[in-house]
């Protein structure tokens, strides 16, 4: 489960956020959190959209370091 939130500072233009939460509902991985500053957002709709994709890389972050423990732990018992 991933929660997102972007934003875009109206006194600055083009000054945004966007932030992820990563909450797995696996016990491989604990709670990860990540965000990124940006200087070349146009508004808030366009900072919410970058959000969701640093919410998909996590995912895809995520999936892949689960699956690789779970090959190298099926490996260690063969």
């Amino acid at each position: 489960m991933i929660f997102t939130d972007g934003s875009v500072n109206d006194e600055y233009s083009g000054i945004g956020s966007c932030a992820a939460l990563l909450i797995p509902l696996e016990s491989c991985e604990t709670k990860v959190n990540q965000s990124e500053v940006f200087s070349v957002l146009a508004d808030s709709t366009e900072a919410e959209v970058c959000s969701i994709g640093l919410a998909l890389d996590m995912a895809i972050q995520i999936q892949y370091f689960c699956t690789r423990q779970e090959l190298d732990h099926r490996d260690q018992l063969g």
